[in-house]
C-alpha cells in the first residue's frame, strides 16, 4: 500500500514538473547559442505553471533581447492528462532596440499599431508592438509538454525554439537601425 501511494506521488510530481524540464532545455539551447539568461520570472501560488526567462542576444546584431514564456495549461492531474494531455503555450517575445528615435518613427509606430488590430499571436501570427526606442515581436504556440520534456527531445525543442526565433527576427529586421550610440562593429 505504501509503495502504491509513493508511486502515485512520484507520478504526480513528474506530471507537474514537465514544464521545468522544458524550461531547462530552453535555457540550455539558448546558452549553446551564446545567449545568456538575464532574468527569471515564475508564476504565483495560484498560477504555478507560468515561467518566463529573458535572454540577452549579444551574438545577434538585430535583436537586443528575447523572452521565452512557458505557461502550462493542463496536466495537473492524471485524469486530465489522459483526456487532453499536458498542454502549454510557449510565447516568444523578441526586441529590437534603437537607441536614437527619429521623428519618422512616430508614423511607423502608428502604422504598426494599425496592422496589429487583426493579428493574433495565439493563431500563429507575429504581432509587432512599436514603442519609442524598441520594436517588439510576439508569437505564441500551443505545445504538448510530453513531446518536449525528455533528453531525447532536445532536437525537437531546439527546432521549435529556433523556428519561432527566426520568424520573429525576420519580422524585426526592417526595424533595426544603426545608431551612433551603438558600436558599429
Amino acid at each position: 500500500m505504501l509503495k502504491m501511494l509513493t508511486d502515485f506521488a512520484a507520478r504526480s510530481e513528474a506530471r507537474e514538473s514537465r514544464d521545468e524540464a522544458v524550461i531547462g532545455e530552453i535555457v540550455a539551447a539558448m546558452g549553446r547559442q551564446g545567449f545568456p539568461t538575464i532574468e527569471f520570472s515564475t508564476g504565483t501560488a495560484v498560477d504555478t505553471g507560468f515561467q518566463a526567462i529573458k535572454f540577452a542576444t549579444p551574438a545577434d546584431p538585430v535583436l537586443h533581447t528575447v523572452t521565452v514564456i512557458l505557461d502550462r495549461k493542463t496536466g495537473g492531474s492524471a485524469l486530465q492528462e489522459k483526456v487532453i494531455g499536458s498542454k502549454a503555450t510557449i510565447r516568444m517575445i523578441a526586441e529590437v532596440k534603437n537607441f536614437v528615435a527619429d521623428p519618422d518613427d512616430l508614423l511607423a509606430m502608428w502604422r504598426t499599431d494599425a496592422q496589429n488590430i487583426l493579428r493574433m499571436p495565439m493563431m500563429g501570427q507575429v504581432r509587432l508592438d512599436h514603442r519609442l526606442n524598441s520594436v517588439i515581436a510576439t508569437k505564441q504556440i500551443l505545445v504538448e509538454l510530453t513531446e518536449l520534456d525528455g533528453p531525447e527531445d532536445r532536437a525537437r525543442v531546439e527546432q521549435l525554439l529556433w523556428g519561432v526565433y527566426n520568424e520573429l527576427r525576420e519580422a524585426l529586421v526592417p526595424y533595426k537601425r544603426q545608431s551612433i550610440v551603438e558600436d558599429p562593429m
